[in-house]
């Protein structure tokens, strides 16, 4: 726990999402952070990589920058082969390491907004930390992986990008469960920050089981002349999704768009949407959504 007196973040965990079905987190226990170390991506096992790859993460290394995985809540593997303008850690360790990282940590989304970032922030809950520092252009993405191997289990994650001035990256993160915990609870709490000149696409590809809670909270923020480009990609059974990343353009000249494609099978429940804040002068925003229904429930706001 964060601050054992913040009585009005504890009271949020009674607070529904204003968008999707309510569920009672009590049904999930937290998962575990005392996680496998993953050391060499290439010698993980056929089972491991299979899951990896249907989410867009690959274990070859290959035209990535770099790579980080988390299973249930706890980092497994963390790889950089562009130490010298991207940096990758946990959020803890970021934390403990810049003192300064406090004025981003928990300041674009508010942790009383509903019951699923209320619980995230009092779990005091670790995820990764991604900065490009000024000037710098990434040449290839860097990937991560979020995956939830225990039915049953709860996955609180934690996300802090800083793209600095004029700098640009790519991140392809993927989302899923492992084939043993098809009853289980994703929260992802992303906060991302785009200085001025900075660009940032974010491409999410989820992947999970008929059973699975989904619930991301993405919001990111950007200076002048910024850019951000986020996609969502959902084409699997899921049991309820809801979503809704919120951009604020504070800076003129800075634009976004949102790219959606969502498949909602049989016994599906989806609910997608988002939103831009023109903050500025000049600033630009689109949204673009692609959903098929093929006997499950869409909701595309």
């Amino acid at each position: 726990m964060q601050n054992g007196g913040d009585q009005g973040v504890k009271q949020a965990l009674g607070k529904a999402a204003s968008f999707g079905p309510d569920v009672d987190i009590s049904d999930y226990e937290v998962g575990n952070r005392d996680v496998e170390q993953i050391k060499e991506l290439d010698k993980t096992s056929e089972d491991m990589k299979e899951t990896m790859i249907n989410v867009g993460v690959t274990t070859d290394n290959v035209n990535r920058d770099g790579t980080i995985i988390f299973i249930n809540n706890g980092m497994s593997h963390c790889s950089n082969s562009a130490q010298e303008g991207v940096e990758m850690l946990s959020t803890k360790e970021a934390l403990a390491k810049y003192d300064w990282l406090k004025d981003y940590s928990w300041k674009a989304v508010d942790p009383q907004k509903d019951k699923y970032t209320a619980k995230t922030y009092l779990e005091d809950s670790d995820g990764y930390f991604i900065r490009v520092k000024k000037g710098y252009h990434a040449k290839h993405p860097v990937q991560t992986c979020m995956l939830l191997k225990k039915m049953g289990s709860m996955q609180n994650l934690h996300n802090i990008i800083i793209v600095e001035e004029d700098a640009s990256l790519e991140i392809i993160t993927g989302c899923t469960t492992d084939r043993h915990a098809s009853h289980a609870l994703h929260i992802g709490v992303s906060e991302i920050f785009i200085k001025d000149g900075g660009s940032l696409s974010f491409s999410m590809i989820h992947n999970w089981s008929k059973d699975t809670v989904v619930r991301p909270r993405t919001v990111a923020k950007l200076g002048k002349n910024s850019k951000y480009i986020n996609n969502y990609v959902l084409l699997n059974p899921v049991g309820t999704l809801q979503s809704f990343p919120v951009a604020y353009l504070d800076g003129e000249g800075a634009s976004c768009r949102y790219n959606t494609i969502c498949l909602a099978t049989e016994g599906s429940d989806i609910d997608t949407g988002g939103s831009v804040i023109l903050n500025a002068p000049g600033t630009t925003a689109e949204i673009m959504s692609r959903s098929i229904n093929t006997g499950g429930k869409m909701v595309a706001r």
